[in-house]
């Protein structure tokens, strides 16, 4: 099931925190991932295969388990590669609406290490 070790460590000092900075931009680079697919199509992953490894990468990573969920440090670690190939997703998409969301999500993902070093 996917998230279920993230649900598992539901009640940390730091959940929220983890949920707001890694788990949602981590849903949203499979969304934009799935978009890029879906626009340019099958073919296009013979010249560009970045949205194809960015969607497995982070869908993987949804399936980890608990310990990797456990704290802040090593969730937003282990999805910042799925998160920044997913950027390099959005660049290339026409929506400059989405271009701008995401880029916030980004801001937050890379500012988490600095909220959890003044807990």
């Amino acid at each position: 099931m996917p998230f279920l070790g993230l649900w598992r460590a539901n009640g940390g000092y730091d959940f929220a925190l983890t949920v707001m900075c890694a788990a949602v931009p981590l849903v949203f680079a499979i969304a934009i991932c799935l978009t890029g697919l879906w626009r340019d199509g099958p073919r296009s992953l013979l010249h560009d295969p970045v949205p194809l490894f960015a969607l497995l990468y982070c869908v993987l990573f949804a399936f980890v388990n608990y310990p990797q969920w456990a704290d802040l440090w090593g969730a937003s670690r282990l999805a910042a590669p799925g998160i920044v190939l997913a950027l390099l997703v959005v660049a290339k998409l026409r929506s400059s609406a989405l271009r701008a969301s995401y880029a916030t999500l980004l801001a937050l993902t890379v500012l988490a290490p600095l909220v959890e070093i003044w807990h």
